[in-house]
């Protein structure tokens, strides 16, 4: 194999070598620091979305709070006075007073509307306090001016009665029961929690329907069940309840894309749903508008019935997780590791460079070398050929004119000064590739003339 080829790949393989080492310690450190960035990041992430989280929370939760502890005689138009103050200072227990509702011709902020019906009457029947019927409607109309406002509520009236029927199974998902027709005629049936159905027809008295309610609320409810125990006491069949009262606390179904709270109700008519449908658009820009300057690019995603919830992103209070979207400037100030990796492949890269051409220089001298090494060799070989013939043609007194010695010499004379400026050339290069200079030529010119002169 040619020295220089051999010479090259043996660079070639060291540079190989070189290479794939750097390569993979690269690698692995930028891997190393990959994952440390990712792990900081996501735990400012975290911490970013739990701050988010509260915010939320304050927010969702005061209006949640607000209304479960709205009294269930509010979602009338006009609800009885069940106690006044007597002048005696005595109180009187009266049902005839009535008073208007402080949802008259009003919706609180963030929300649409507030209503009830009874989850077991067939057909259902929707009311709400914002649209007073029949002579309630005179009156609020006649004495209170909310006639704009009435008009409007009866508006996002039908919007609810269509949402409502088109998720039938809403009652279902916030744990209530729902009545359905059955084939005999007259009957109606409700779903306990635990998939049973009870019957019930339209002979049945108040109290039945009532107790069976009560029955299946009180279900694997112990907590419940004093609840009950205490707002509603025992009274005789027939015998309505002399007010509204709560039932549990407030859940949040959706419909849709509306998203409604509602609650459980024992009502002197009998078992009702009270719900507040709210404007979520308007609240969801509310609670992402409180951390914008956490998460500017924040949404919230519904959890609806039976997708997948993701605790550390999911509010409390509403069904609705946060997504924190794609985010700037989390990612922590990359490391000095980079930029040493660079300067380690940018001093490979020229050390590689200088060395090839290194290599490359040398080979080329080499090569030089050789060519005048051969080139010398070839012009000492004329000379001394004819020193060697002219000398021995001498020394045999070969030569017997004169003339023809003194041409013979005179040859020699000159193939010798030829010789001698061949050998100062050498030794000029080697002095050269020394850094020094040549002196003088002074002896060559005085042996060159002792040797043209005449013996």
């Amino acid at each position: 194999m040619n020295r220089p080829v051999f010479r090259w790949i043996v660079f070639g393989l060291c540079l190989s070598v070189l290479v794939g080492a750097l390569g993979w310690i690269t690698h692995r450190t930028l891997r190393i620091e990959e994952q440390q960035q990712r792990s900081a990041a996501e735990t400012k992430l975290r911490e970013r979305v739990r701050q988010a989280l509260w915010r939320m929370e304050a927010e969702a939760s005061a209006i949640v709070v607000r209304e479960s502890a709205r009294p269930a005689q509010h979602y009338q138009a006009f609800p009885p006075i069940e106690e006044m103050l007597a002048e005696t200072g005595a109180v009187e227990a009266t049902g005839e007073i009535r008073q208007p509702s402080p949802l008259l011709g009003t919706t609180p902020e963030l929300v649409r509307l507030h209503f009830q019906c009874a989850p077991v009457a067939l057909p259902k029947v929707i009311c709400s306090p914002q649209v007073p019927e029949g002579e309630d409607r005179d009156l609020a109309l006649e004495r209170y001016a909310v006639a704009p406002e009435v008009a409007a509520a009866e508006k996002r009236m039908a919007d609810l009665k269509r949402l409502l029927q088109e998720n039938p199974a809403w009652e279902e998902v916030a744990g209530f029961p729902r009545a359905r027709i059955t084939g005999k005629s007259g009957v109606a049936q409700f779903r306990r929690e635990d998939g049973t159905l009870v019957a019930v027809t339209q002979q049945d008295t108040w109290a039945d329907v009532d107790q069976a309610w009560r029955n299946d609320m009180l279900v694997k409810k112990p907590i419940e069940q004093s609840l009950i125990a205490e707002q509603a006491p025992p009274r005789k069949a027939d015998t309505p309840p002399a007010s509204a009262r709560v039932v549990g606390g407030m859940k949040t179904v959706w419909l849709g894309d509306e998203l409604v709270l509602v609650r459980q109700v024992l009502a002197p008519s009998g078992p009702q749903v009270q719900g507040v449908w709210l404007d979520w658009p308007a609240l969801r820009d509310r609670l992402l508008a409180s951390v914008t300057d956490l998460l500017p690019q924040a949404k919230l995603q519904a959890i609806r019935e039976g997708e997948p919830r993701d605790d550390w992103r999911a509010l409390v209070a509403l069904p609705v997780q946060l997504d924190p979207g794609p985010l700037a400037g989390l990612n922590p100030p990359t490391s000095g590791l980079r930029a040493a990796l660079s300067i380690a492949w940018i001093c490979l890269i020229g050390a590689s460079v200088a060395i090839g051409f290194v290599l490359h220089r040398a080979l080329q001298l080499s090569e030089r070398r050789a060519a005048f090494v051969s080139a010398v060799t070839h012009e000492l070989r004329t000379p001394l050929t004819t020193f060697r013939l002219y000398s021995e043609m001498l020394a045999e007194n070969a030569v017997a004119e004169e003339t023809q010695r003194r041409s013979y010499l005179k040859t020699l004379c000159e193939e010798s000064d030829r010789l001698m400026r061949l050998v100062e050339n050498v030794l000029a290069f080697s002095r050269i590739e020394r850094d020094k200079e040549p002196p003088p030529n002074e002896r060559s010119e005085e042996h060159t003339s002792e040797l043209q002169s005449p013996s």
